[in-house]
């Protein structure tokens, strides 16, 4: 199209605007906050079936007063006092309770009157009010919910009920200017992140006969309170969890045998990381439990052993690590535990019994969410109708068997507990007379055990052996079994 066409269209465009009428032709941009005229804007209403408000412009004071709970108001939801700069709200005796995000992103906020009434105060209700400097619990709050007062960056003291029983998760993550903090003694979980990135955080006080209190993944990660720990010792220690390790550990970690947990996030991109060592037993009841993503982003560790002792490997436990291979005697794998492990190529399960989560997603080196799909070009060994295999088959996964080795026990530890008593000789006594009757009900490693004497069957001569070299050992503890022979 030449220049002449060109101009000629946009002549017409305008003369056919021109011609319209003047409500076609008009085009109002969408009503604001910001462009609503002051004197139109609410100064009162109601925020509750029995609740009402009221802003007092002069003293910048929004007053909400009545009885009963408060309007919830999520992020899409225009909250009634949105249009009005209050830098005080006072919340008057008889309300019960503080609805989710009512206060949420007023950055002009800058102090708050919480009555005795109040019981409940919902999550993000002062989410990232940057200029909102103190606040007090009143006594019949019991959970401070998720994200309540997360990035108040202005926020500088805090006082928390006796009869708190939960901080829960980014409850004051990034409140930059806070300074210290004294845990009530009957909390019992503080959440993840809950004090994350308070970077002027440098006291915490936690009750010492806080038993019960579960301090969960990254509670006060980036802290100077817990690079401060990290200064004494690489890794800080809660009530038998391993809590956090400093980012900047590096070679070896060993796992003490009274470790409980690794809780959340524990070790997350620690890259200096090369090798974990856990015990081969543990004080744990129910072993140790590796929680979710506890060795996230672990590019260094490319190889790991998961004794007995360890009961669970929890979600995502190893993601995005740089695991090429995994030895397992653990007792369970949860769901995803090994799960986006890019580099990995070899998983043995030595436990034929272990319980492996039933997803294509619990051993995968990728998974598509688009397709919901899960991709492992590793190869997954076991033993002969173990629940390895089971799960390699289901899911198309290259299998491996493994050999079985053979059992053995050492000469007169007929019973298999490791050291030679009067029980193996009983024992041994007793599957002679069962074989009057019948075949002796011994594995092969109990025969080789308890054929003392070498001669290839089960005899009281074998059993008089035994007896004779525990009496000698009463007076020489140097004697051995085949002193006896």
């Amino acid at each position: 199209m030449n220049r002449s066409k060109v101009l000629t269209a946009m002549l017409s465009l305008c003369v056919g605007a021109a011609s319209l009428p003047a409500s076609a032709a008009a085009f109002t941009l969408p009503e604001t906050a910001a462009s609503v005229q002051k004197e139109d804007r609410p100064t009162s209403g109601t925020c509750g079936e029995d609740l009402t408000w009221v802003f007092d412009e002069t003293t910048g004071t929004l007053t909400i007063s009545g009885t009963g709970e408060m309007d919830a108001y999520d992020y899409s939801v225009t909250r009634p006092w949105d249009l009005l700069e209050y830098t005080s709200a006072v919340i008057e005796d008889g309300v019960t309770s503080i609805g989710a995000n009512a206060f949420s992103q007023c950055t002009s906020l800058t102090s708050v009157t919480i009555p005795d009434t109040v019981t409940t105060i919902q999550f993000s209700a002062f989410d990232h009010c940057s200029s909102l400097r103190s606040i007090t619990f009143p006594p019949n709050i019991e959970d401070i919910e998720y994200s309540l007062c997360c990035g108040c960056t202005a926020l500088s003291s805090v006082t928390f009920p006796d009869g708190l029983r939960f901080i829960s998760d980014s409850a004051f993550e990034n409140c930059t200017s806070l300074t210290s903090v004294t845990i009530p003694g009957e909390v019992l979980s503080v959440g993840i992140n809950a004090f994350a990135g308070c970077t002027s955080l440098t006291s915490v006080t936690i009750p010492e006969d806080a038993a019960d209190l579960s301090i969960q993944g990254r509670a006060f990660y980036k802290t100077p309170w817990l690079e401060a720990k990290f200064e004494e010792d690489p890794s800080w220690i809660w009530q038998h969890t391993l809590e956090a390790v400093d980012e900047d550990l590096k070679g070896e970690y060993v796992v003490a045998p009274d470790i409980a947990a690794i809780e959340q996030y524990a070790f997350k991109d620690c890259i200096g990381l090369t090798s974990v060592i856990f015990p081969e037993t543990t004080d744990a009841s129910r072993g140790i439990s590796l929680d979710v993503r506890s060795f996230e982003g672990c590019t260094g560790l490319t190889t790991v052993v998961l004794p007995s002792s360890v009961g669970f490997v929890g979600n995502m436990a190893f993601k995005d690590s740089g695991l090429t291979s995994v030895t397992v005697y653990a007792k369970e794998i949860g769901p995803m535990g090994f799960g986006y492990c890019p580099a990995l190529t070899s998983i043995t399960f030595e436990d034929p019994d272990c319980e492996i989560y039933d997803s294509a997603e619990t051993i995968c080196n990728t998974h598509d969410i688009l397709s919901d799909t899960s991709t492992f070009t590793g190869t997954i060994c076991g033993y002969e109708n173990s629940t390895a295999q089971a799960y390699a088959e289901k899911y198309g996964y290259k299998f491996e068997l493994l050999e079985k080795a053979e059992t053995t026990q050492d000469m007169a530890d007929v019973n298999g507990d490791g050291e030679i008593s009067v029980d193996d000789s009983s024992v041994l006594l007793q599957d002679i007379s069962i074989q009057l009757f019948g075949d002796s009900q011994f594995t092969d490693a109990q025969f080789k055990a308890a054929d003392v004497n070498g001669d290839g069957s089960l005899t009281v001569d074998d059993a008089t052996i035994i007896l004779r070299y525990l009496a000698a050992k009463l007076f020489d503890t140097s004697v051995q079994i085949t002193d006896f022979i």
